[in-house]
């Protein structure tokens, strides 16, 4: 385990079934809240298809992350880099392990 970098900086992760969510914050402040819903995958169905947000999650991963990255850079008004987190949060339970990162 790394030392902290001090930045009181965290890279917090959201999953619900429908929508992956990356948050960077600082303290109390979200610098950035990026989303990617599924909502349009599902709307043809009914409702939420287990096995299609599975499959949908991994390909949303990096693109969502830099996107919350380059948000919290343009809100912190400077670049803020993998180096500068202090943490990354995840759910303990992800409901499938496509869920996880």
């Amino acid at each position: 385990m790394r030392e902290s970098s001090g930045t009181g900086l965290i890279l917090a992760s959201k999953l619900l079934r429908r929508d992956r969510r990356r948050v960077v914050r600082f303290g109390a402040t979200a610098l950035s809240n990026v989303v990617a819903s599924q909502m349009s995958l599902h709307a043809n169905y009914g409702g939420v298809v287990p096995e299609l947000a599975s499959r949908e999650t991994p390909p949303n991963i990096v693109p969502v992350v830099r996107e919350a990255m380059s948000c919290a850079s343009a809100a912190a008004g400077y670049p803020v880099t993998f180096a500068d987190l202090d943490a990354v949060a995840s759910p303990k339970a992800p409901a499938s392990p496509a869920h996880c990162w």
